[in-house]
């Protein structure tokens, strides 16, 4: 499934607007029910004031409304998983992207009857510490090559950033591969929220910015077909609890805290344009 990074994008605070706001909304859309049978998600923000997703679950377009991951999404009833919508959406002028995703919830709540509330429950999490707190670090684990506050500073007054073979800013990823530029710990952690489906707080106590390549066996979705010889990891491949360990000199445990949940009170089917 390929997603733009729109999909892919963790956003582990959630806005608060004041009750007293006005609620943003777009001035069209539509929404009609997707029944292609491809499992092909793509959303995208082409500028404009538009907002598109194409072939996406329900769940999907509120995790991307609400900016949360898919995990901490509860009592949603099974079929805003499994049935798929596209949704063509503009507003007025060019807003920002945070605007547009105030407006889509807007929009959710005016044709899902979507409802939700937050709250907060005591959950299984991890913890990111150090494997020995005053040893060196994995191998795969360096302080930052670029200074990427510099670089964005610059990119803003039109210098493009600096050639590179790797990501010097920013996150880059697939199945059993994780590279990561330029990166705080605290957002390195929230970086494995998807892939381990739990919370990550770090407990490293280091400082900066850090660049990593991890490398590990991934493992499949819960009722997902086996993966075809070509595109199977190497046998030896370390999971990506040994990978954390091995190439980063860190370590992930298990513990418990309080997490804030999305849970889904009200919601219907649309009714088509």
């Amino acid at each position: 499934m390929r997603q733009t990074a729109i999909a892919g994008m963790v956003i582990v605070a959630i806005a608060h607007v004041s009750a007293q706001s006005p609620t943003p909304s777009f001035e069209a859309a539509s929404v009609k029910v997707n029944r292609s049978g491809s499992r092909e998600v793509n959303f995208g923000m082409p500028g404009g004031g538009r907002f598109t997703a194409t072939n996406a679950p329900l769940r999907e377009i509120i995790r991307v409304a609400y900016g949360v991951p898919d995990f901490l999404i509860a009592g949603a009833p099974d079929w805003i998983r499994a049935e798929r919508f596209d949704i063509v959406a503009r507003a007025d002028g060019s807003p920002e992207r945070e605007q547009l995703f105030l407006m889509l919830r807007t929009l959710l709540a005016d044709r899902f009857k979507l409802a939700i509330r937050r709250e907060t429950r005591e959950l299984p999490q991890y913890a990111l510490v150090r494997v020995k707190p005053d040893g060196p670090l994995g191998a795969r684990l360096r302080p930052a090559a670029a200074d990427c506050a510099a670089i964005m500073a610059a990119a803003q007054k039109g210098t493009p950033p600096p050639r590179s073979d790797r990501i010097l800013c920013g996150s880059r990823g697939g199945p059993g591969t994780l590279a990561i530029g330029g990166m705080t710990m605290d957002q390195i952690a929230s970086g494995f929220w998807t892939r381990l489906g739990r919370v990550v707080i770090n407990r490293t106590e280091l400082q900066g910015t850090f660049d990593l390549d991890l490398d590990f066996a991934p493992e499949p979705p819960a009722g997902a077909p086996t993966p075809s010889l070509d595109a199977a990891p190497p046998a030896d491949s370390p999971s990506i609890f040994t990978a954390v360990q091995e190439q980063l000199g860190l370590k992930l445990e298990s513990t418990r805290g309080p997490v804030k949940v999305l849970v889904v009170d009200r919601v219907e089917r649309p009714t088509e344009d």
